[in-house]
């Protein structure tokens, strides 16, 4: 997320950071992610090396790779469901309204913070620090366009 809260921009992320792209496929290795349906289009296929992809969405589109869901409690039924996943970690991937949506039960919200104002279409919710203000983890980092810091927040 960019300082002034951008996440995506035509349907990508504003940015390249391969360091932030790996940091997040070794952190959802073999568990669930769960997408909205927007942004399970802009990622062609399911989160490469997640143990379960879920996408929410009510149009009755189904994906080879991914289990569709019509609801956030929905998809976490699944989840528990599903055998070759572990609960304990269900991770909530975007966009926009699946972020708002999981405030409310989600415990933690992992982070990349870019230190950079940029265009963009859409936007990571505005309270999220309403939620989460307790910082626990943090760790700086840069390449050749861009200052960044992969963040990990928790309830109080």
């Amino acid at each position: 997320m960019s300082r002034n809260h951008v996440i995506g921009k035509r349907g990508r992320l504003p940015w390249s950071i391969p360091e932030d792209f790996a940091y997040f496929l070794e952190a959802v290795r073999g568990d669930v992610c769960i997408t909205g349906r927007k942004c399970y289009a802009e990622l062609g296929s399911a989160i490469p090396g997640s143990g379960l992809h879920i996408v929410l969405s009510t149009q009755g589109i189904t994906y080879p790779d991914a289990v569709v869901r019509p609801s956030l409690d929905a998809a976490l039924q699944a989840a528990r469901t599903h055998s070759s996943c572990d609960i304990a970690n269900v991770w909530i991937c975007g966009g926009t309204s699946v972020y708002r949506e999981s405030f409310p039960i989600a415990e933690e919200f992992w982070a990349t913070l870019v230190h950079a104002d940029v265009d963009g279409d859409v936007y990571f919710p505005h309270n999220w620090q309403q939620h989460f203000p307790v910082e626990v983890s943090r760790r700086r980092s840069s390449d050749e366009n861009y200052r960044y810091d992969f963040v990990i927040y928790r309830r109080r």
